[in-house]
């Protein structure tokens, strides 16, 4: 049993779990301070953004923010270097369940399915169409609700990246937005201001990844979607080549393979197998978010 105070006075009890989600590169971080009635088993990611928890019953009781805030990209209002944790006021009695922060902004998803955006907004990364997203001055400098795109959706999983979002809803549906540079979106269109539905994508997806030219992800029967930037041979076609992939593709290789996991970086990906089990395919990703 853990008792603590927080800032305001307000005293909590019983078990708790500090999880804290750090950028694998860049230089600021995001904590979520978790309740737990009832423990179960806890999967974390310290060093690339993401979290996978199974429990009863989970209440969020705050949201930190801490390093560089040049970007707005801490939901604290302002640009200052925060040396220590600071509450991210604006998500205050939102119930958030997700956070994932990448080089520009900062992405939360509440337990109620709705997705808030922050930071620097230049190339539509935030999905918020009232505002230029070319402008050099495209920000939005505490945590707002992306209202456009999504409906009555309800989010599951969320992952930022340089210079795109994506996520997936509760019906498996998958929505991109930002910069379609590399063909990371999945779909062709120079760049994209609010969420749109990833229409190729049929599978019904439970976990998304994304990186700086490449985004991924995994579908409730365990295959590996990949589409985007090919240079490196990061998509796992087996060829690599400098043309962008518009369009979302099975990696043919590992079709006899049910996948519960994926992760990406600038130049590569990782899966994860049923086989080193992580409890089920629901949900679980990594983000390497300045890459």
């Amino acid at each position: 049993m853990l008792g603590m105070e927080n800032q305001d006075g307000v005293a909590f009890t019983g078990p708790c779990i500090l999880v804290i989600l750090q950028l694998q590169v860049s230089s600021f971080s995001l904590v979520l301070l978790l309740h737990w009635r009832t423990v179960s088993p806890v999967h974390q990611s310290i060093s690339c953004l993401a979290l996978y928890c199974r429990s009863s019953e989970m209440v969020v009781i705050q949201v930190f923010s801490w390093g560089s805030g040049a970007n707005y990209q801490l939901g604290t209002g302002n640009t200052h270097i925060q040396k220590l944790p600071c509450k991210v006021d604006a998500l205050h009695g939102s119930f958030i369940k997700l956070v994932s922060a990448a080089k520009f902004h900062s992405v939360a998803v509440s337990a109620s399915g709705e997705v808030y955006t922050w930071g620097f907004g230049r190339g539509g990364r935030l999905g918020h169409p009232d505002f230029d997203i070319h402008s050099g001055q495209a920000a939005v400098i505490t945590p707002r609700q992306v209202t456009s795109g999504l409906g009555s959706r309800r989010v599951k999983a969320i992952a930022a990246a340089k210079h795109h979002t994506v996520l997936a809803t509760e019906g498996g549906e998958v929505f991109t937005w930002g910069s379609n540079r590399e063909g990371q979106l999945g779909y062709t269109v120079d760049t994209q201001p609010t969420p749109r539905r990833v229409s190729s994508l049929r599978s019904r997806i439970v976990a998304v990844a994304a990186a700086n030219k490449h985004t991924a992800a995994v579908s409730d029967s365990g295959e590996v979607f990949t589409w985007g930037c090919n240079r490196e041979g990061q998509l796992g076609y087996g060829t690599s080549n400098s043309a962008s992939n518009y369009t979302p593709r099975a990696v043919e290789y590992l079709k006899d393979k049910v996948l519960t996991g994926v992760s990406v970086a600038k130049y590569h990906t990782i899966v994860l197998g049923a086989g080193l089990h992580l409890g089920s395919p629901t949900g679980y990703s990594k983000t390497c978010c300045d890459c």
